[in-house]
């Protein structure tokens, strides 16, 4: 006698997702779809705040600095007009001798060379923040020199330093054309600069950046080092995360170095790396290509 199969329980058998299930998934992955894309936007949108914030740092670091120059042409300017009138009331008198000559002439020569040199200096602050503002808020790749991009670079961030414990060294040679954004270069040595000095010179009251820079076959090695107090091994990891830092609460927010990084891997077409030990110092390597591929986007 055969014995019959027993039939499956309901329980075993699977069933067909039903068109209301179909549908309910199909809106959670186009709601899913919609928050990712939302949320690149709002990444973009807080780099984007982060590159603006620095740049106006250096707008009022350079207002600052501007005032100096600009103040002693003018009191220099003003002293001049003052002795143009006391000698046109002399010869106006016909009481002016070769002594009050000489002595109006002395001033003239003395104020000239005053008011030249300030304007000078401030003519070289406008043109660097001009270089460097039009770099960081443009998207166009363009040819210019390394050395001179690094120089225009530091020129507005030694301000900021004047009245800080911190020096700043640039060691590049001259002559190395690069076809890249330099916007972006810019852009990555500031944030490196100014972290170095937030996190690792400030907490120690002093110390030095040095910046080093290099074309080896085809490619441009940059390094920005400090002698501060390094990175403590379990944030080491972690640096480049967006939204990371040890100074929340305390003006940090933790896109400075995230920035550094979508750029350098981006336009730049190259990498970054860290090094540092507790103690001594942080060195970062910023590796990229001479000239640019042609197929990297422009910076965002």
């Amino acid at each position: 006698m055969k014995r019959r199969r027993p039939t499956p329980s309901p329980k075993g058998l699977r069933r067909k997702p039903s068109g209301a299930a179909n549908q309910q998934v199909r809106r959670l992955e186009q709601q899913l779809q919609e928050r990712s894309r939302e949320l690149e936007q709002a990444m973009k949108l807080l780099l984007q705040s982060e590159k603006l914030a620095a740049l106006g740092n250096v707008v009022a670091g350079v207002a600052h600095e501007l005032s100096t120059p600009i103040g002693n042409a003018l009191l220099a300017a003003t002293n001049l007009q003052q002795e143009t009138q006391l000698m046109n009331r002399k010869v106006r008198g016909d009481s002016l001798n070769r002594r009050d000559l000489d002595d109006y002439m002395n001033s003239v020569d003395e104020g000239a060379s005053i008011v030249a040199r300030s304007l000078e200096r401030a003519a070289n602050l406008v043109r660097s923040f001009k270089s460097v503002a039009v770099n960081e808020t443009s998207e166009a790749r363009m040819a210019f020199d390394l050395r001179t991009a690094l120089e225009d670079c530091l020129a507005l961030l030694n301000p900021g330093l004047r009245h800080q414990p911190v020096s700043l060294e640039l060691k590049c040679p001259g002559g190395v054309e690069c076809d890249s954004y330099p916007g972006a270069l810019t852009q990555v040595v500031n944030n490196l600069v100014e972290n170095a000095v937030r996190h690792g010179l400030e907490p120690k009251g002093r110390g030095s950046v040095r910046i080093e820079a290099a074309e080896l076959d085809g490619w441009i090695l940059l390094t920005v080092s400090d002698d501060g107090v390094g990175i403590a091994p379990e944030h080491l990891g972690r640096i480049f995360e967006p939204f990371f830092t040890t100074r929340l609460g305390q003006g940090g927010s933790g896109l400075g170095l995230h920035l550094v990084h979508s750029l350098a891997t981006g336009p730049l077409a190259g990498e970054v790396q860290v090094h540092s030990r507790p103690g001594e110092g942080t060195r970062f390597e910023l590796r990229f290509p001479l000239k640019a591929p042609d197929n990297r986007p422009a910076p965002a």
